[in-house]
């Protein structure tokens, strides 16, 4: 049997090309390995591509029902994913089917930014909003935090903030630009404007790293990153991303410098930081013991690695 498959912007009825486009028997919740192809037509075993006018075909066992899902590739996020339930299909049938997706940010969101200290509004905070998803990290294959980006916004002289997200996806809002960083979920769902959760931030922290290496180190290849769980900085609590990022980090790269120092800004204030030095994909060291910055802190440290 053949499924048939179009995949349209919802509002407008043009073709979504290239949409990632899957059946499966059971939930698309649960758990599931595809043959990921570029191809337009496959079988129930391959995540397709839609082709330009938005088309793709799959061929599917009959005598079962199936959940289509069409929606953006993996670690994209320009439009929803959607499923629907697809009753049983007779030997050698042939049925066609159309999948609209929403394609543009649709729900106005506010919210505060404020200084931790005293209440006082923030103005000129940098906010960064997207989707939660999880990565292995290149420091020891743990899971690291990435938003997918979908919008962004400056608060005003006010501390407040206005943007348009998409509700068909659950948004995050990042702040960590010149203040102590913080993660938060802004739900979507509810009355127009939603509301963000007010953010109350400290100064960020600095971290300076001097590492001592063998002499036959090629010191230029040496990178230091800082890693942080992600529970220490989302709020409010009970707020932390989906079980698929359960036990992720953040990890923010040190720049290094003329000096040969590697320098960390706008770290987390009082959380515990992790640090790992790394040339290409391979850990070289791992530091013994946790950092904790107090707010607006820079703290330089010597890492001696030079015998190992």
């Amino acid at each position: 049997a053949t499924l048939a498959v179009r995949v349209v912007d919802a509002a407008t009825g043009a073709p979504i090309p290239k949409a990632a486009v899957f059946a499966s028997a059971d939930s698309p919740e649960c758990e599931h390995s595809w043959n990921v192809i570029s191809a337009s037509s496959g079988t129930d075993q391959d995540m397709v591509a839609t082709d330009d006018a938005g088309a793709a075909t799959l061929r599917v066992p009959s005598g079962q029902d199936y959940w289509m899902s069409a929606g953006p590739v993996p670690w994209r996020n320009e439009f929803e994913r959607r499923s629907l339930r697809v009753p049983a299909l007779a030997a050698g049938e042939q049925r066609a089917l159309a999948i609209g997706l929403k394609t543009a940010p649709d729900r106005w969101c506010r919210g505060r930014v404020v200084r931790a200290a005293d209440g006082e509004p923030l103005a000129g905070i940098e906010l960064a909003f997207g989707a939660p998803g999880c990565a292995p990290s290149e420091a020891g294959g743990e899971r690291t935090l990435m938003l997918l980006p979908c919008a962004s916004a400056w608060t005003d002289a006010a501390g407040r903030f206005d943007v348009l997200l998409p509700s068909w996806q659950r948004n995050y809002v990042y702040v960590g630009r010149g203040v102590s960083p913080q993660l938060a979920f802004v739900d979507t769902q509810g009355a127009e404007p939603c509301e963000a959760p007010t953010l109350e931030v400290e100064s960020s922290s600095g971290l300076e790293i001097e590492l001592r290496l063998p002499a036959s180190s090629n010191t230029s290849s040496v990178r230091v990153r800082a890693r942080a769980a992600v529970g220490a900085l989302v709020v409010p609590d009970g707020s932390e991303p989906p079980d698929a990022c359960a036990g992720a980090s953040i990890e923010w790269p040190a720049r290094r410098g003329a000096d040969g120092v590697h320098r960390f800004v706008d770290l987390p204030a009082d959380t515990p930081l992790t640090l790992s030095a790394m040339t290409g994909d391979r850990v070289l060291a791992a530091f013994d013991d946790s950092i904790s910055l107090a707010p607006g802190e820079t703290r330089r440290v010597m890492w001696d690695l030079s015998e190992r």
